[in-house]
């Protein structure tokens, strides 16, 4: 049950700091441009914020992995070669001639 609510906990933190991020972008978006309204305004905040989170989340992964990937090649030895696996391709059926009209 702990780590259910802590989960949960974890996610509306980070739903109210987005907001929090977005809301704010758009209050000064509004400020810097009367003519936008504000809701509209906070809506582009929140989704650039959220944006924002999404591509940190994917370069840290892919920074992580890379990580990863450079250990597990530094504790290979340098004479075995990584395992290849050969994909079988499936038979092609030939076309049957056409027969002649008579």
């Amino acid at each position: 049950m702990k780590a259910i609510f802590g989960t949960f906990a974890i996610f509306v933190t980070a739903q109210a700091i987005l907001a929090g991020f977005g809301i704010g972008e758009g209050f000064l978006i509004h400020l810097a441009i009367p003519a936008v309204d504000l809701n509209v305004a906070i809506f582009v905040g929140v989704a650039a914020a959220i944006t924002m989170a999404h591509f940190m989340v994917q370069v840290l992964n892919a920074v992580a992995s890379r990580r990863l990937d450079e250990d597990a090649s530094e504790n290979r030895e340098d004479d075995e070669a990584p395992p290849t696996f050969y994909v079988p391709v499936p038979p092609m059926h030939r076309q049957r001639p056409r027969r002649k009209k008579k």
